[in-house]
């Protein structure tokens, strides 16, 4: 894998556990722009990397890129349809930008 994809995967993993950390902060109220830290272009490159990475090694696409088109509904459903605690979540988002 190229050392590009790497590093786009990793930008995306730490800017969305950011992301995520401080929308819990806030208590899941005010926060204004959930790009502030990742686009949504840079995350629709990650997801469209990783599905290419699962298509290659034949594993299956996260259900939650799938589903969520932008950092803003990625963050939503971690916080209130993924229903664990924050380790757990943090955990979770780490996972699956770790398809290579």
């Amino acid at each position: 894998m190229k050392n590009s994809t790497v590093s786009l995967l990793e930008k995306c993993k730490i800017d969305l556990r950011h992301t995520y950390e401080i929308f819990i902060e806030n208590n899941r109220y005010d926060i204004d722009d959930f790009n502030m830290i990742l686009t949504d272009e840079d995350y629709r490159q990650a997801r469209l990397t990783i599905s290419k990475l699962s298509d290659e090694q034949e594993i299956e696409f996260p259900l939650i890129l799938k589903d969520c088109r932008t950092v803003e509904e990625f963050i939503q459903y971690i916080a209130y349809d993924y229903n664990s605690n924050f380790g757990d979540s943090m955990g979770y988002i780490s996972s699956l930008t770790s398809v290579a």
